[in-house]
C-alpha cells in the first residue's frame, strides 16, 4: 500500500510504498528515512497512522 508524506525540507508530498507485515493483518513496514524527490532532502518517517495514497 502507498502512504502519503510530507518532506520536512521542501514540504513536498513523497510516496511511500508500505510492505504488508502479516497476511490477515492491516500493519505495514515502512523504511525510516525517505530521500525527497523534488530536493533531495532526506527525511524521517513520522509514527503512525499514516495516511494512505490515493
Amino acid at each position: 500500500m502507498d502512504f502519503l508524506f510530507t518532506c520536512g525540507w521542501c514540504g513536498e508530498e513523497n510516496t511511500l510504498y508500505g510492505e504488508r507485515t502479516g497476511f490477515w493483518n492491516n500493519r505495514f513496514e515502512l523504511p525510516e528515512t525517505f530521500d525527497c524527490w523534488a530536493c533531495g532532502g532526506n527525511s524521517t518517517v513520522p509514527a503512525g497512522p499514516w495516511t494512505p495514497a490515493d
